[in-house]
């Protein structure tokens, strides 16, 4: 489901300046998250009063049931937040057809990974070790999912949509990326190689919001990607390597192969693939009409006259004649 991407923005239009300051996209941008974070800061104050300790001690249905919690409160603020300050549908969250957006997302994600531990398992680069409780499979899943979500929402529903109408698709793409890519910075074994990795990476995924204007496919591709890297062949992802996973693997060979301590998010071939399948998608987009110019070209086009057809005096090539009149 493709929509088009004039609908995802803003539909008031203010005439006094308080309305027009607060209709700007960057200032749209930080009220939304005050709408979406504030509650889930409140949330986060009481679990700490009621619970007293640290997430890790809590039981793990316990701490799913939360998470849940807390997701669906950042969806319905989110929602609130478009009816309220943008006065229009959050149709890039409504529930027709996210299901398959979803798993589309999600096998595609699934789908890159498979392919490079596959790779590395065929160059004798990635073995096996052990298999662990299959319990965790559920588990890891919703954990995934949450931290997907929360993460989509705030890069691509907020971060992305706002800068996007105000720099053009190509600046949100790019400072999404770098934002999200040197987000990872303090994580364990990163570089600005890898930063720099997750970025390029990156453009698959702004490709897919590009496209559909819709969550699903981003969120579904999102988590496939890190399900399958952490949990299912047990790969550090993003460095970190402290999650519960299905196997333990051990990987060797080359780190522009392999990713090195980092993982497979570090591999020049992933970076490659990435790459060229969001490029593939960013040229469906502008095909679709989905590519957005930035809001001082998008002005000058508004208020540019339209040009007035020329009329040429003799369209049959000279004066008329007698024999034509």
């Amino acid at each position: 489901m493709i929509i088009p991407v004039r609908q995802i923005y803003s539909y008031r239009q203010p005439k006094s300046r308080i309305g027009r300051i607060v209709q700007f996209p960057l200032i749209r941008s930080v009220i939304a998250f005050l709408f979406v974070l504030g509650p889930i800061f409140v949330l986060s104050w009481v679990r700490d009063l009621v619970f007293a300790g640290p997430l890790e001690s809590m039981n793990l249905y316990l701490r799913d049931l939360i998470g849940i919690i807390f997701m669906a409160v950042a969806i319905l603020m989110y929602r609130l937040f478009t009816r309220v300050v943008e006065k229009r549908p959050a149709v890039e969250m409504s529930a027709r057809g996210s299901v398959s957006e979803t798993g589309l997302g999600f096998l595609l994600g699934a789908g890159i990974m498979t392919f490079m531990v596959a790779l590395l398992w065929v160059l004798s680069y990635y073995r096996i070790d052990s298999v662990g409780s299959w319990e965790v499979i559920l588990h890891a899943l919703l954990f995934f999912g949450l931290a997907a979500l929360g993460e989509e929402i705030v890069f691509r529903a907020i971060l992305f949509r706002h800068i996007e109408e105000l720099a053009g698709t190509w600046g949100a793409i790019i400072f999404t990326g770098l934002l999200f890519g040197f987000a990872h910075i303090g994580n364990p074994n990163a570089t600005v190689f890898t930063s720099v990795a997750i970025a390029l990476q990156c453009l698959i995924v702004s490709a897919c919001w590009v496209l559909t204007r819709r969550l699903w496919l981003v969120w579904g591709l999102h988590v496939g990607w890190n399900y399958f890297q952490g949990t299912i062949f047990g790969v550090t992802v993003s460095g970190e390597d402290e999650l519960e996973t299905l196997v333990t693997s051990t990987r060797s060979g080359p780190d522009w192969l392999t990713g090195g301590d980092f993982g497979i998010e570090g591999s020049y071939v992933s970076i490659a693939i990435c790459v060229v399948v969001g490029v593939l998608l960013i040229m469906r987009a502008a095909r679709a009409g989905q590519i957005l110019g930035p809001l001082w070209v998008r002005k000058v086009r508004e208020v540019e006259p339209p040009a007035e057809p020329s009329i040429d005096p003799h369209p049959m090539g000279g004066p008329p004649t007698d024999s034509t009149i």
